[in-house]
């Protein structure tokens, strides 16, 4: 199967190993072009690239730290192209799980 892996530049560490996971499974894949902050790579480029990637894959796999815009972007288009996802890895300490949390201490607090 072909795979596109997409996620948060923080995460390539993350991104490599399962690529190396599922290449071992016989897959082939292809990592995001990530924001190396260079002045002859702009944003466009490297949504463009990406968007290839998403329409090349039978599948995206996402390792996302839910605050990298250009992940959320790539996430929009493959969702945009109808392609199956798996969620390998997603940061669950965000700020809407801390704002969750806040509200079951207000609710306990106010007797709710």
């Amino acid at each position: 199967m072909k795979i596109a892996i997409m996620g948060s530049t923080q995460y390539l560490e993350k991104m490599l190993a399962l690529r190396y996971s599922l290449e071992k499974e016989g897959h082939e894949t292809r990592l995001p072009t990530l924001d190396h902050r260079t002045p002859e790579v702009t944003e466009l480029m490297i949504m463009e690239a990406n968007r290839a990637k998403i329409e090349w894959a039978d599948m995206v796999y996402f390792v996302w730290d839910q605050r990298s815009p250009g992940a959320f972007g790539d996430f929009c288009m493959a969702f945009a192209l109808r392609k199956s996802i798996r969620l390998a890895y997603i940061e669950p300490k965000i700020i809407a799980n801390f704002m969750r949390q806040y509200e079951v201490e207000c609710l306990k607090k106010d007797g709710l």
